[in-house]
């Protein structure tokens, strides 16, 4: 126990043994560091003559080479921390890092330098003695590294670590690097797009230039104010001009033919006589008058009858049977029905009934080809109308998203978030051209929307990035507030209204339509 505690103390990191002393200890520490750098640069500068100082810079001259003084400056720099560390807080963490990052520069600068003056060899020694080059330290570094990988090798290694160590100074890292760079690259392309400002959108109409000239004019402010903050992420216009040439929408021929229904009729009707014998076997008379059959439950409709109870005087009056009754046995006609689980909707909404929902034996893929060839759907003039599915009865259900226009959808892994999130924007693709609508789309882990690229309708190609995520929004949230100042120069309540109003300018706005997976972990940044 004793030899491995000892062991634990010896293998401390200085780091870890400057921050156990007294703060006074790291002063001292300190002042004696800075006096013996200062005693040493006023000596390597001449300007301390002395025979121990005399002897002492002849000395770091030997080690350091031409880089004493840089060496005596980083000395002066750490007995300056130490020694001032207490200035603003007791307890600050000096820049072990930094100090490292320095030290690895310096030793690479010393071996480069030796390197590049003398050859390897008698002449090498011979300069590390006298004081140049880069010294003792520099011959011995730089000797060592050909001796291992030869003087090319020795060159690009010693380079490359140079550059680690100036980002360990700065603290900058590759990831910085491609940022700057990504900067300076937009950077470069914006000033191309201000150059040649009569430049059509290639996302929009194949001719574009009579439009874009007249939003242009029309709105020369407001256009700028379309990008994003976050420097990767360039958006387009929003206000963009509707031509009145009509797009070609995608033929829903494309999407798979609906299946056919696979049928529930024989067992449907075994199951409302197993419902009914189930009930009467508890007291409950009732009847099944209408079967609604589904994709994948089956609803019937119950009935429920009523049953005689004498009174007091001797008259005998009709009783009706209590819902809850019904709603209390749903596990004794899930077993009857070997079925699980069953629902019970008490009443239908509507209707006088109760409702019992079954899961069908058979279930019937949904296609969203069906659901869209349905005749309320095909009838439906409401805008972002959306395909759901089919409901209890088998009837095409649809919604409009400019009626509910935020959407959370949430559910288990393998419970069908990504089938209904496609089904929406497939909805929206093929009822709508890239000029009545636009998406924003933002996935983090690249793998449900990234396959949109490319697509007419995005205002900007999908932000996979978690840093350009919150400008993204950002820009959403002011494209927001300034259409809602364009809604109230106009007398507009709605998008649809200020479309109606500006229509004979051409400079209707498009519906936007922001698509964002895993909004979870979005809300753990």
């Amino acid at each position: 126990m004793a030899a491995g505690k000892n062991k634990a103390q010896t293998n401390l990191t200085i780091e870890q043994f400057l921050s156990r002393l007294a703060p006074y200890q790291r002063e001292i520490a300190g002042a004696l560091i800075l006096f013996l750098s200062i005693i040493t640069l006023l000596s390597l500068l001449s300007l301390s003559e002395g025979t121990v100082s005399g002897w002492w810079a002849d000395f770091f001259r030997q080690l350091f080479g031409w880089g004493a003084v840089p060496a005596t400056v980083l000395l002066t720099i750490l007995g300056g921390l130490l020694t001032f560390s207490r200035l603003k807080e007791e307890d600050k963490t000096l820049p072990f890092d930094m100090i490292i990052g320095g030290e690895i520069l310096l030793i690479v600068g010393l071996a480069l330098t030796h390197l590049m003056v003398v050859e390897p060899g008698e002449v090498a020694v011979r300069l590390a003695r006298e004081g140049g080059g880069g010294g003792f330290i520099g011959w011995g570094v730089s000797n060592f590294m050909i001796e291992l990988m030869g003087a090319t090798a020795a060159i690009i290694f010693l380079v490359i670590a140079g550059v680690l160590a100036i980002g360990i100074i700065a603290r900058f890292s590759f990831r910085d690097a491609a940022h700057w760079t990504g900067l300076v690259n937009d950077w470069a392309q914006q000033q191309l797009e201000e150059q040649e400002p009569d430049a059509p959108l290639e996302t929009l109409d194949p001719e574009p230039a009579p439009a874009q000239k007249k939003s242009t004019k029309s709105a020369p402010a407001k256009a700028k104010q379309q990008k994003l903050p976050v420097p990767e992420m360039t958006v387009e216009s929003a206000l963009m001009t509707m031509p009145d040439t009509q797009r070609t929408l995608p033929p829903i021929t494309l999407l798979a033919p609906p299946v056919k229904d696979a049928g529930q009729g024989a067992n449907a009707r075994y199951q409302a006589q197993i419902i009914e014998d189930t009930l009467g076997g508890f007291g409950i008379p009732a009847e099944v008058v209408e079967i609604n059959t589904g994709p994948t439950v089956t609803q019937f409709g119950l009935k429920l009858g009523t049953i005689e109870r004498k009174q007091p005087d001797g008259t005998i009056i009709q009783q009706r049977i209590r819902v809850n009754k019904v709603v209390a046995l749903s596990n004794d006609l899930a077993l009857a029905l070997s079925a699980a689980p069953i629902r019970i909707e008490a009443p239908v909404p509507g209707r006088p009934l109760v409702g019992i929902e079954v899961p069908n034996t058979d279930k019937t893929m949904v296609s969203l080809r069906g659901v869209m060839e349905s005749e309320d759907f095909q009838k439906s003039r409401k805008p972002l109308l959306v395909a759901l599915g089919k409901g209890v009865s088998g009837q095409a259900v649809s919604a409009s998203l400019s009626e509910m226009p935020h959407v959370l959808i949430a559910g288990a892994t393998g419970s069908g978030k990504s089938v209904c999130i496609n089904t929406l924007i497939s909805t929206l693709l093929f009822t709508h051209a890239p000029e009545q609508l636009r998406f924003l789309m933002i996935d983090p882990k690249m793998v449900e929307l990234t396959s949109y690229n490319g697509i007419p309708h995005l205002i900007a190609p999908v932000v996979t990035d978690f840093e350009q995520v919150v400008g993204a929004l950002a820009w959403a949230t002011r494209e927001m507030e300034r259409r809602y100042k364009l809604f109230a120069a106009a007398g507009a309540r709605s998008l649809s209204g200020y479309n109606r109003k500006v229509g004979a300018k051409g400079e209707r706005l498009p519906f936007l339509v922001i698509v964002i997976d895993e909004l979870a972990d979005l809300m753990m940044m």
